[in-house]
């Protein structure tokens, strides 16, 4: 959070010093194109090793991870947004990145009914609710809202600096 409010401290001197706005959103575009990389290899992270065992291997959460993959790359390829051309193109990047982000969230759901379906295959209970009668959180559950803040903490990054 300290870093987000420096960066919009920095925005708003930088767009009261010049008259071109295009400047004013060079820096958190640097922000961005250092961190978006960093949150998505977080999410791969939770996604390969975090996830409940049962689900790692499922197919769309293995589709979920290499998309964030394909995202990281995409990323890291994009050119360093130091220059207002270059701030043009990496905008263009956070678009298509975000496009790709939307589909790629929804197969957390897609994920959730693969294991509902191979559980009933096995003839196995579905899973179990992850907050018990009392309340308590399960380790999974928690693991999933991680997953969720990191993602719609980039979503919200991306979204916010191209609109």
């Amino acid at each position: 959070m300290r870093v987000l409010y420096a960066v919009g401290q920095n925005c708003t001197k930088n767009s009261q010093k010049s008259s071109n706005s295009n400047n004013a959103l060079t820096i958190p575009a640097k922000f961005l194109y250092e961190e978006l990389p960093i949150r998505f290899t977080r999410s791969v992270k939770i996604l390969t090793s975090e996830f409940p065992q049962e689900m790692q291997s499922l197919p769309a959460v293995k589709n979920m991870a290499y998309r964030y993959l394909q995202d990281i790359k995409t990323l890291i390829e994009a050119p360093n947004p130091t220059t207002p051309q270059n701030e043009e193109k990496f905008t263009d990047v956070l678009r298509l990145v975000s496009a790709r982000h939307r589909e790629t969230m929804a197969g957390l759901g897609i994920a959730f009914q693969e294991l509902i379906n191979s559980r009933a295959k096995e003839n196995l209970s579905p899973p179990q609710p992850m907050v018990d009668e009392t309340g308590v959180v399960s380790d999974e559950e928690k693991v999933f809202d991680r997953f969720y803040r990191v993602n719609l903490g980039a979503r919200l990054l991306m979204c916010k600096f191209y609109l």
